[in-house]
């Protein structure tokens, strides 16, 4: 974090966050398994049948880093590789029907703007200037503005990462150890939603305000639920050799901050909202949005 705030404030430089993701499968072999089945009680006549097991390497690469210029950050750089084995019942001529476990992702994001709201002793300075010409109603002012559009930003960028690794825990037919005769992975349990979101439109004596201790509390629920899920998930996976705990963590997170991102867009809609309601109540009539700005 001091290297990435002394990029910008010291040095003002440009920071992003890079995530780049390849999962791809190589075809190995073709074996051919054969097995009798008894046709009919009566006559006790065996017909063969057969069956194709299809041998595969599965590998998953992926890298985390913060960057400025040359300089790099390695947040995460993960490679892995698994045997695995995928039975059809039907033999399959066209061996470029067996290369379909395929996902690549490759996304930036600005920290800039985050990073020059954080001071050097890591104290959000984000603020509002309500005198600003510009700042009319939550929606309408220039910082707020500014937030929303880090935050279109951010979801985007959570939302490809976290389809990546939908796609890796998905792809059916991955085997632990390789062997034909190993259980299937169930798809693994995704613990977001046990996360605490700490944002949430709060009026209170008229005032849109927290209390100092009120928002110590509900970061700290955030921080406690974050720690606590995360911790989890490296406790199921940790053992795992292609769904590993690393990647199970960066779905956690990138679907964390979707949720985040939807509820701070959602909140900020409701006080919206709420104040023009108020407004039409008072004046008595139906206003369009270029009313409501005269307003």
């Amino acid at each position: 974090m001091k290297k990435s705030l002394n990029w910008v404030h010291n040095l003002n430089q440009t920071v992003s966050l890079k995530f780049d993701g390849y999962m791809h499968s190589d075809f190995v072999k073709e074996e051919e398994i054969k097995s009798s089945l008894l046709k009919n009680i009566i006559s006790s006549v065996n017909v063969e049948k057969s069956s194709w097991d299809y041998h595969y390497n599965l590998h998953l690469d992926f890298t985390l880093t913060i960057e400025s210029g040359e300089e790099q950050i390695h947040l995460m750089n993960i490679s892995e590789s698994i045997p695995y084995v995928r039975t059809s019942y039907h033999r399959i001529g066209d061996k470029r029907e067996l290369h379909h476990h395929h996902k690549k992702v490759k996304q930036s994001l600005n920290l800039t703007w985050l990073l020059r709201m954080i001071s050097s002793s890591n104290v959000s300075q984000f603020t509002i200037d309500r005198y600003d010409e510009s700042c009319k109603t939550p929606c309408r002012n220039n910082d707020v503005k500014k937030l929303l559009e880090f935050h279109h930003e951010v979801y985007h960028f959570a939302h490809w990462v976290k389809s990546f690794f939908e796609v890796v825990h998905e792809t059916h037919q991955i085997y632990e150890d390789g062997s034909a005769k190993t259980n299937i992975n169930s798809p693994p349990q995704i613990f977001a939603d046990d996360i605490f979101i700490p944002i949430v439109p709060v009026i209170q004596n008229n005032s849109t305000t927290l209390q100092t201790e009120d928002l110590d509390k509900l970061l700290k629920l955030h921080i406690k639920t974050l720690e606590s899920t995360t911790t989890a998930a490296m406790d199921k996976y940790k053992k795992s050799k292609f769904t590993t705990s690393h990647g199970m963590i960066l779905q956690i997170i990138s679907d964390h901050l979707t949720s985040l991102s939807e509820q701070l867009f959602a909140s900020i809609g409701y006080v919206e909202n709420m104040l023009e309601t108020q407004l039409i109540e008072a004046i008595g009539k139906q206003i369009d949005s270029n009313d409501f700005e005269k307003f």
